[in-house]
């Protein structure tokens, strides 16, 4: 099978594993404001390489 791969375009974490593993989170009793903060800094540390 030839083509793009899933998240061939760097959007994957934002796009879809970003708000699934927020749900995750939540769901095992993190609050969302706290996930998705961690979730905001480590794409920025992703981003800076």
């Amino acid at each position: 099978m030839s083509g793009p791969t899933f998240g061939h375009d760097g959007r994957a974490l934002t796009h879809i594993l970003g708000p699934m593993t927020i749900d995750m989170f939540v769901g095992m009793g993190d609050s969302r404001k706290n996930a998705e903060s961690s979730l905001r800094r480590a794409a920025e540390a992703i981003a800076a390489g």
